[in-house]
């Protein structure tokens, strides 16, 4: 049936030559091959793979047969399943040519169970904003059969009560070909913004005010967030209080997304403490004690606004000099007050006095009202000035200078005196010896020989003179009354006998340096006027001091209280501290009379000049006195005075005076002793 599978007979015979043929000799041979080939196969025959990539290339194996040598194998393979869970059979069948066969199989079983692994990581964060979520992280996996597995990813927001307020949970996984997953990574980020917001305020938290018009705008406050950015706050103002004490409440409140908050304020305390200030006070001021009280009008300023100003007056005194004061009182809204005061002294009467002038002397018929408010005659007032004299007689002039004129009684008597007065002329000094009764020595006064006016004094100053002795007389006092200053102020009595002045003030004014004179002797008084009066027409005279201004003294006196009045006080002029008179009395007789009088120098010494911080003054007093130093700026305003006391003539003296910092600057000095006084500039040697 086969090559190897079949009967083989073979006959063997012998023919002889003859063509006999012997026995058959019959041999069988049987060819029968039941072996199967015998297989070499030297590999696994069951293999278990994941992938499908790993699937072994198919091997060789090998046969040989008994009969046929090597036998070439019919292959087969066969799949069954899918990719990620089959099986491969593979199949070698070694068939000889009779058909004896063997086999071998190789089964491939191919599952793909291995899950793919990630690669990467992701911790876990935490992170204050939303915006600060880091993106997903990149991540790769590995996978035994596939390639590139499929990542998966996931994200879901948890818990979230604002928008920075959350939990965010991110998920990785990888999922092979055959579905395979791998391992899960999750990453938690929690987002939680509990920082507040940066407030940038730059304003002063507290403001003290005074006034509700000094409050301050609003200011403009800030704030940055983590999260947000800019922030817009909340703005609210409250006030409590009134308008003289209250408090202002600004509040600034910056809320974020989340309700992170932080608040600023600003406490503005208006509390009015300032009381008005005086702009322009009255000064105080002494009148005169028939001016009527007239008081100034104050001025006042006040910080917040409106002022109310009252008054209240009081007077002072249960005698006088009177002093009116009145008090204005200027009050705020909020009751802040101040009060300033004017003070006006109405200065006392100072004595009544009855002075009559020369043309009331020489008027027969004159009547003249007395201190006591009886009434007079001329006639009996020079008699009785004249009576009271020794020897009933008065000398007008000096005697030592036989330089007078004697008025008898029988002058007044006989009706001579009125020849005489009122007189005229120059005021001269006697040139010798006179009388009325002796008609040769008239011309020493001189009298007037005329028809018309026989007998009429020409000297002026001789007829002034002979009315102040007759003044003297009527009030006793007037010889007393002290000359304080070279204007006289009077008031006239409203009626003879009246104790009350009208309230006219009337002003004699007497030459400076009549004044100046007799205060330079201790004789500033109506009887120290008549001496020097006495002393002119004596023909003694004083430098600086000229006959026609003591004549001037005298009828300023005379004409002052004429007709009875009041003293009502004295004036300084400014001459009285300017003009300079000798005490040196000078007869004019005498050659040193026409010598100029070397008046006395302040020199002062001024050191160092520029100065840094001090002024060294040196000098030597010319004169017995006060020494004084004042000082002033530029603007004429005083910042500095020493009184440096009294120095002896001839003493020499050093002021140091130190400069207040913020005076130092070019200065003006004025240094006096007694009535003397040097002026001159300090520069300041600046750095």
């Amino acid at each position: 049936t086969c090559v190897n599978n079949f009967k083989v007979i073979r006959k063997w015979w012998a023919k002889d030559a003859c063509g006999n043929t012997s026995d058959t000799l019959t041999q069988l041979i049987t060819v029968h091959d039941d072996v199967k080939p015998v297989i070499s196969a030297d590999f696994d025959k069951t293999i278990s793979l994941q992938c499908l990539k790993d699937i072994p290339a198919a091997p060789k194996p090998t046969a040989s047969d008994n009969c046929n040598g090597d036998i070439t194998p019919v292959y087969s393979e066969k799949g069954s399943g899918v990719a990620c869970d089959s099986t491969i059979t593979r199949k070698w069948v070694f068939a000889d040519a009779c058909g004896n066969t063997d086999s071998v199989t190789q089964v491939i079983k191919i599952k793909d169970n291995i899950k793919p692994i990630l690669s990467g990581s992701a911790g876990n964060v935490t992170v204050a904003c939303y915006k600060d979520i880091p993106a997903a992280a990149g991540l790769s996996a590995t996978d035994n059969c596939t390639v590139k597995p499929a990542i998966y990813f996931s994200q879901k927001v948890l818990d979230s009560t604002c928008v920075n307020k959350l939990k965010v949970i991110r998920k990785w996984w990888a999922k092979d070909a055959c579905g395979n997953t791998s391992d899960t990574l999750t990453q938690l980020i929690t987002v939680c913004d509990n920082i507040k917001p940066v407030i940038t305020a730059n304003f002063y938290k507290i403001v003290y005010v005074q006034c509700q018009k000094d409050i301050p705008a609003v200011p403009s406050a800030t704030a940055t967030d983590n999260c947000t950015g800019n922030i817009q706050p909340v703005f609210s103002q409250k006030g409590i209080g009134n308008s003289c004490d209250s408090l202002v409440t600004r509040k600034w409140v910056f809320t974020d997304a989340c309700g992170n908050k932080d608040s600023v304020m600003q406490l503005i305390l208006i509390k009015d403490i300032t009381a008005p200030v005086v702009t322009y006070k009255p000064a105080d001021a002494t009148i005169p004690c028939t001016s009527p009280v007239v008081f100034g009008n104050p001025t006042f300023s006040d910080n917040c606004g409106t002022i109310a100003v009252t008054y209240a007056d009081r007077k002072e005194g249960t005698t006088c000099p009177f002093k009116y004061i009145r008090k204005w009182t200027a009050k705020d809204k909020c009751n802040n007050s101040v009060s300033v005061e004017q003070a006006i002294t109405v200065s006392c009467c100072q004595g009544k006095f009855c002075t009559y002038t020369q043309g009331f002397y020489g008027n027969v018929n004159g009547l003249a009202c007395t201190p006591s408010g009886t009434s007079l005659t001329a006639k009996q007032i020079m008699s009785a000035a004249v009576d009271a004299q020794a020897g009933d007689s008065v000398i007008f002039g000096l005697k030592a200078t036989s330089k007078y004129f004697t008025l008898f009684l029988g002058d007044i008597a006989n009706d001579n005196i009125f020849k005489m007065l009122p007189g005229g002329g120059t005021p001269l000094a006697l040139k010798g010896y006179a009388t009325f009764s002796k008609s040769n020595t008239w011309a020493n006064v001189p009298l007037l020989t005329t028809t018309s006016n026989f007998g009429k004094i020409n000297n002026v100053l001789l007829a002034q003179t002979m009315s102040m002795f007759f003044n003297m007389s009527v009030t006793p006092t007037l010889k007393t009354l002290t000359i304080e200053g070279d204007t006289l102020l009077t008031s006239k009595l409203t009626a003879c006998g009246s104790n009350t002045a009208s309230t006219t003030v009337n002003k004699y004014v007497l030459p400076p340096s009549v004044v100046i004179y007799l205060k330079s002797v201790g004789k500033a008084n109506i009887a120290g006027l008549y001496e020097l009066a006495n002393m002119y027409l004596g023909g003694q005279t004083i430098p600086g001091v000229a006959i026609g201004d003591v004549s001037k003294a005298v009828d300023a006196i005379n004409n002052g209280f004429d007709k009875c009045a009041v003293l009502v006080g004295w004036t300084k002029s400014s001459a009285l501290t300017t003009l300079k008179v000798s005490n040196t009395t000078v007869s004019v007789n005498d050659p040193k009379a026409m010598e100029p009088i070397e008046e006395p120098k302040l020199n002062v010494t001024v050191f160092p000049n520029p100065y840094n911080d001090k002024l060294i003054f040196r000098f030597v007093a010319p004169v017995s006195g006060k020494v004084k130093l004042e000082v002033y700026n530029l603007l004429g305003q005083q910042i500095g005075q020493l009184n440096y006391g009294m120095v002896d003539k001839g003493t020499q003296h050093t002021i140091e005076y130190h400069v207040p910092v913020i005076h130092r600057d070019v200065l003006v000095y004025r240094l006096s002793v007694g009535e003397l006084f040097k002026t001159g500039k300090a520069i300041h040697a600046k750095e």
